[in-house]
């Protein structure tokens, strides 16, 4: 969901309890007027007392205000993107704590993030000038599966149930709402599988293209050439086929990072 480290992000002991609560995540809203003062960000960033709202035309809110020192005019555009908050401050440019300012806000959003929160689009309420940002429960990652499977036999029944289990696997786990990738490792005598001239399932493999873009094929470099070398001749692959050095290293390299390896 997000960072398990994340460090909540620190707000001055003087600032308003609403600020207090949604940073503690016991609040859900956080909003804005004509006059509040921001005072989020650590020091030595100014609190901004807010003279103006509005909207922006991509569907942001602008607040725009001055330092209370009184010697800079500050506009902080602030708007939401995938369940995150981005505060863009205009005046603090050449001021030190302009990179403060960010930091605050990333720790703001990690933190968030790590208790399971995002932030909902900015609300902005013409008539009493006032902008409103609350959050929820961000939706829970849905699972991700990943198979590879092997084929390394010029059998037709064999090349056909490496098909039938990506076709089960990929089904089940979609039905589920699920996300699976799958990928169908051919080498040695296994590479007919995907030589276009050769292949007895040419025909089923060009609809799994077409209907399973999460099914991949992947073509053992080392087995093509050495039968380019007996035949003599370029051997062609299915479309859309990718090369790999060694079909086993590839299945290696798969399973160290994760995957389950199956050979039908």
């Amino acid at each position: 969901m997000g960072d398990a480290d994340a460090k909540k992000p620190d707000v001055p002991a003087a600032a308003p309890q609403q600020l207090k609560d949604f940073v503690e995540c016991t609040g859900t809203t956080l909003g804005f007027k004509v006059g509040d003062k921001l005072d989020w960000f650590p020091d030595p960033v100014p609190t901004i007392t807010i003279g103006e709202i509005s909207t922006t035309a991509a569907g942001g809110v602008q607040i725009k205000g001055s330092a209370a020192e009184g010697f800079v005019s500050v506009s902080v555009t602030i708007s939401v993107s995938n369940g995150k908050l981005d505060a863009q401050l205009e005046g603090l440019t050449n001021f030190v704590g302009g990179d403060k300012a960010a930091d605050w806000v990333k720790q703001l959003n990690d933190w968030l993030a790590s208790n399971g929160k995002k932030l909902d689009a900015p609300k902005f309420d013409k008539a009493k000038k006032t902008a409103t940002i609350a959050k929820s429960a961000a939706k829970a990652d849905p699972k991700s599966h990943h198979l590879a499977l092997q084929i390394s036999d010029n059998m037709a029944e064999k090349m056909n149930a490496v098909l039938n289990v990506a076709s089960n696997v990929s089904r089940y786990y979609t039905e589920r709402g699920e996300e699976v990738e799958i990928e169908i490792v051919a080498f040695n005598d296994g590479l007919h599988m995907l030589r276009e001239d050769t292949s007895p399932v040419r025909e089923r493999i060009k609809n799994f293209q077409k209907s399973m873009t999460n099914v991949s094929f992947a073509a053992c470099k080392n087995t093509m050439d050495t039968m380019e070398k007996k035949e003599g001749h370029a051997i062609p692959l299915v479309a859309d086929a990718k090369l790999v050095t060694a079909g086993v290293t590839r299945l290696m390299e798969l399973s160290e990072q994760g995957w389950t390896i199956v050979r039908p």
